[in-house]
């Protein structure tokens, strides 16, 4: 499947979302599972949660709240987008960005995503959004989850999916989305059997981590 074709992909159900959260955390896979959390609790499109940098998610030693990415990585680079980053992701990335550190990754330039393929350099190279592609599928795999009409796309629309539960109304969502078209966001929330919106409808997510030690703002060393 062409890595940019997105049309037809389904949300994650939050059992799946769970099962592949597992899997990363069972292999020690931490950078996948950061831009896997980033893509579910963010709901950036693949390509803008990879051009994060150290710079967008550490401020003062800490994981921000809010991530934002510039105008130039958006889609149709109309304007830029900021969203506040779930208690959870913010642990999640704050394993993985000491990971980075480990690696000599301490450039506020460097890529958050980095490729381990590629040559280092100040800034590095993040994957490709079909390395993410064939990384996401690969899990599916060993957790026994038809990826047919999964894609990377299917983070974002989970996100669309819990928001339709908590947002008054799709024009908000729609903001959130960043999407310029409302037609756009109402076909995202028609997407799945309304037994699978009511599953996700006001969820407070949260998964076992041992990286939890209770404080807002993990702090890194970096």
């Amino acid at each position: 499947m062409n890595a940019g074709t997105q049309r037809g992909r389904r949300p994650l159900a939050e059992e799946e979302i769970r099962a592949l959260d597992a899997h990363f955390a069972a292999t020690g896979a931490l950078r996948d599972r950061a831009w896997f959390t980033v893509g579910h609790l963010c709901g950036f499109r693949i390509r803008e949660t990879l051009s994060l940098r150290l710079r967008d998610v550490v401020d003062a030693g800490r994981i921000v709240e809010w991530i934002h990415v510039s105008r130039a990585h958006m889609k149709g680079r109309t304007q830029g987008r900021t969203m506040v980053l779930h208690p959870v992701g913010r642990r999640v990335l704050a394993a993985w960005v000491e990971e980075l550190r480990k690696m000599g990754w301490v450039d506020a330039r460097a890529f958050v995503f980095q490729s381990t393929r590629l040559a280092p350099h100040p800034e590095g190279h993040a994957i490709t959004s079909r390395q993410a592609l064939r990384v996401l599928h690969a899990a599916c795999a060993a957790c026994g989850i038809p990826d047919r009409l999964v894609g990377t796309h299917s983070l974002r629309k989970t996100f669309a999916m819990r928001l339709k539960g908590v947002l008054p109304s799709v024009v908000d969502i729609q903001g959130a989305l960043g999407h310029q078209s409302l037609n756009t966001t109402q076909r995202y929330l028609s997407s799945m059997p309304e037994d699978v919106f009511n599953a996700v409808r006001g969820i407070e997510f949260e998964i076992p981590d041992e990286e939890n030690n209770g404080e807002d703002a993990p702090v890194v060393h970096i």
